[in-house]
């Protein structure tokens, strides 16, 4: 398997964020027709579990995040913010 560019080489730390960048709604279309059916189509297809498909997506993507700067903290505030009422959650993870 060929190993990703660093995320230095890559250029995601280069691309500027606009002004809905970093709400989740402006992303829910490429979340619910790409994303998850890749994910699920490729478990399906190897014969493996969504679940641990999902868990290896989550933890590169956990990865990337990492490197751009993210902090386990908030990270798992994250997570936990997605079990809960996103309306209720702190503001800044709204």
């Amino acid at each position: 398997m060929k190993k990703a560019a660093p995320v230095k080489e890559s250029g995601l730390g280069m691309m500027p964020a606009n002004s809905n960048s970093w709400n989740i709604e402006t992303h829910e279309q490429f979340l619910l027709s790409e994303l998850l059916p890749l994910v699920i189509g490729y478990a399906k297809g190897n014969r493996h579990p969504s679940s641990a498909a999902a868990l290896a997506s989550f933890i590169t993507l956990s990865t990337v995040l990492q490197s751009e700067g993210f902090t386990r903290n908030s990270l798992i505030a994250s997570i936990d913010a997605s079990r809960m009422d996103i309306h209720n959650a702190p503001e800044v993870l709204q």
